[in-house]
């Protein structure tokens, strides 16, 4: 399980009118995201957890629903999908 990100925050900053601070605290919500998906333990890593966790986000970042793969090679797949979703670089 991961997190993946756009690295470019142009849309959002143009989109929202985004102050420097705001940047920042966008890239401190994006660090911090991916900071708890990373630490939490692979036990307690399951799709409720997830489900929960994503709705903890939902007036912060726009964090899309869990979805089932059954793939060879995860990180090729999740780069595919990002790509397709985002069509930005990710971080």
């Amino acid at each position: 399980m991961g997190a993946s990100m756009v690295k470019d925050n142009r849309r959002a900053i143009s989109l929202f009118n985004m102050t420097e601070r705001d940047q920042e605290l966008l890239e401190t919500c994006k660090d911090s995201l991916a900071f708890r998906v990373h630490i939490t333990s692979d036990s307690d890593r399951n799709l409720s957890w997830l489900t929960a966790f994503a709705l903890t986000w939902d007036n912060d970042l726009s964090v899309t629903p869990p979805r089932h793969l059954s793939v060879e090679d995860p990180e090729a797949s999740m780069a595919l999908l990002f790509d397709q979703l985002t069509r930005h670089e990710r971080t």
